[in-house]
């Protein structure tokens, strides 16, 4: 049996299901039927639970978008970069105490 922090569990799962469900994935149903399974499986989470997990979770990383889903969201620094709107506003360079000085502007009460 795994350690609990080398595996998801049941509880885990559910929440990897609404992360998929989140990001806009297209959910084969084979998949969405073995996810299902392992979401019913009555706490059965021994080693061969673990492993249809494993594999669920390899397969999950590669799963296309929804042609529907609203958002573009690269993954990796070289297409967020290309993503990255021409007309952004940069910020001029401030010091460490300008910066720290408008933390505490913010953060003061009252």
């Amino acid at each position: 049996m795994e350690k609990m922090w080398l595996g998801f569990g049941v509880e885990e799962l559910s929440i990897e299901r609404q992360q998929l469900a989140d990001e806009g994935a297209a959910l084969p149903g084979d998949l969405e039927t073995e996810l299902n399974a392992l979401l019913t499986d009555n706490g059965k989470e021994d080693d061969a639970f673990h492993a249809r997990v494993r594999l669920f979770m390899e397969q999950s990383t590669r799963l296309p978008r929804k042609e529907n889903f609203p958002y573009d969201e690269p993954s990796d620094l070289g297409e967020i970069q290309l993503s990255k709107p021409l007309n952004t506003v940069s910020i001029p360079h401030k010091s460490p105490l300008q910066i720290k000085s408008c933390w505490i502007v913010f953060m003061a009460p009252g």
